[in-house]
């Protein structure tokens, strides 16, 4: 099993945007084979601090999910 915790640092008037794409990745990427967990909280808003976790089965799962078209799309 993979576990996956970072942050991820967003200019402040961007967190908005990038909320929104981030739920629409979400909710395909916990769909995906292999996926155990898929989620994100707000530690900061004032300053575009979110902490993002992922557990997956293994690294095969997690590649298929990162050279999806729609992890891509979602994440620019």
């Amino acid at each position: 099993m993979l576990l996956i915790v970072g942050y991820v640092h967003v200019d402040p008037t961007d967190v908005p945007q990038f909320i929104a794409n981030l739920k629409k990745l979400a909710v395909s990427t916990r769909k995906r084979a292999g996926n155990f967990a898929y989620d994100a909280e707000i530690e900061g808003l004032a300053a575009g601090r979110l902490l993002i976790s992922e557990r997956w089965a293994d690294q095969r799962a997690l590649t298929a999910h990162l050279n999806a078209a729609d992890t891509a799309s979602e994440t620019e």
